[in-house]
This record gives C-alpha cells, sequence and structure tokens, in this order.
C-alpha cells in the first residue's frame, strides 16, 4: 500500500487520509469499531512513521547513487532530507 510514496511529496492531510485507509482495513480484519481498539490491535508503525522512513532510505539511495541524471537532481535530494530532519543512521 506504501508503495510509491517515497518518491512523491506528501502532506499532512494526505497522510491522515492514508492512515484512514489503514484503520479502516484493519478495523474490518479484527472486526472493530473504535480507533483505540484498532491501535491496540495494530502492531505496525503509523503512516507519516513509515513514510518518512522509506522516504530517507530512498532519497539516501538516491544520493549515492552515481547515475548521471541522480547527480543531476541529488543537491534536491539532500535539500528533502534536510527537511525531513532525520537521517538514515536512525532507521
Amino acid at each position: 500500500m506504501y508503495y510509491g510514496f517515497e518518491a512523491i511529496p506528501i502532506n499532512k492531510s494526505q497522510t491522515k487520509s492514508v492512515q484512514y485507509v489503514v484503520n479502516c482495513c484493519l478495523g474490518k480484519m479484527w472486526n472493530v469499531r473504535s480507533k483505540e481498539d484498532i491501535e491496540l490491535c495494530m502492531h505496525c508503525p503509523s503512516v507519516d512513521l513509515t513514510v518518512a522512513k522509506r522516504k530517507v532510505k530512498f532519497l539516501t539511495k538516491y544520493c549515492h547513487n552515481e547515475n548521471s541524471l541522480c547527480s543531476v537532481f541529488r543537491n534536491r535530494a539532500r535539500n528533502e532530507l534536510d527537511k525531513i530532519g532525520l537521517n538514515a543512521t536512525s532507521y
């Protein structure tokens, strides 16, 4: 479900929309309705944390790639990493 999120910009409202879909799917799987019960049953990180981790991993690989096309946009990828405020070593 998260395929491609690391390569596109995603804002807070889009992240909340995806989290809602995840919660609805998990709620139907476990036959629970309340958000608190879903969070108790859910043993995976939130959507925003998952997308941030994937984005850091993607951008780090992108920055270290020696491809000539990647080198054109390397500075932009580094700026995105700085904007996220996370580094790849924390994962």
